[in-house]
């Protein structure tokens, strides 16, 4: 009769479950949903700051 292996206590041992994934999937959707609203920020200030200096630059070019 084979015995099965005990779990080393340095590792905790969790069920993986569909529960488990499910809030990864949640996790990763916020992050995801962080990420992009920070890029859109950044990119609508940036392009607020440079609007002018560029408008003013073509202007000089008769554009």
């Amino acid at each position: 009769m084979a015995t099965r292996p005990e779990p080393s206590s340095d590792i905790e041992q969790r069920p993986e479950g569909p529960a488990e994934r499910g809030a990864s999937l949640v996790e990763y959707a916020l992050l995801l949903a962080l990420i992009a609203i920070v890029c859109i920020g950044g990119v609508t200030l940036i392009g607020r700051a440079t609007m002018d200096p560029l408008s003013s630059a073509a202007s000089m070019f008769g554009g």
